[in-house]
């Protein structure tokens, strides 16, 4: 899916974010596979543009696998040396940060080589304190919840505060089906497992 979601690269501007992510995977070999990438929706409303991009495999005609990202940009903000202004009070009502376990650090090293991976040159990365790429951190966490033998077949992941590189990412289990991510006792992402 990233080198679908490259495809789309000379038509979105730099400066996106990923705000949120739809995951489909159908359980079948992945031998004959054929990526398209489309952008669906791109709208500017008051300071926030969003686009949606959906990628999608298929294999004898048949799709296997689809994400939708949706990408957000605010207007008149920048990314100076990795200060944002996004809330998340919303996300931190009714949940108990205390108790969380540490997932990882991903770090500037990792940030850049995979800009080289990706081809994402979105300048957000590209700083001394680049926040951290959506895709990388959900090819990290597919990682960490396969070797639990739970999988990401078909889930919603919305990023809330962006991940800058070289800080503590935290896990903990809102319930059966909900995993968050925390950095610095603030919520950062949420994953909902719609089928594993």
């Amino acid at each position: 899916m990233i080198k679908a979601m490259s495809f789309l690269r000379s038509e979105v501007d730099l400066g996106y974010l990923i705000a949120k992510q739809n995951i489909f995977i159908k359980k079948m070999d992945f031998n004959e596979l054929e990526l398209k990438a489309s952008i669906e929706k791109n709208k500017k409303i008051a300071n926030m543009s969003y686009l949606t991009c959906n990628c999608t495999g298929y294999s004898k005609y048949e799709k296997i696998i689809e994400l939708k990202s949706t990408l957000i940009k605010r207007e008149n903000t920048e990314n100076v040396e990795g200060k944002t202004s996004f809330n998340s009070r919303i996300y931190n009502e009714n949940i108990d940060l205390s108790s969380k376990d540490f997932f990882r650090v991903i770090t500037k090293d990792e940030v850049y080589k995979f800009i080289e991976i990706s081809g994402d040159n979105n300048y957000i990365h590209l700083t001394k304190k680049p926040i951290v790429q959506a895709m990388l951190i959900l090819l990290f966490l597919e990682d960490y919840l396969a070797l639990r033998n739970i999988y990401m077949y078909k889930c919603k992941i919305t990023y809330i505060n962006p991940i800058l590189a070289g800080t503590k990412i935290f896990l903990r289990w809102k319930n059966s089906k909900t995993l968050i991510g925390i950095v610095e006792n603030k919520i950062c992402f949420n994953i909902v497992l719609k089928e594993s």
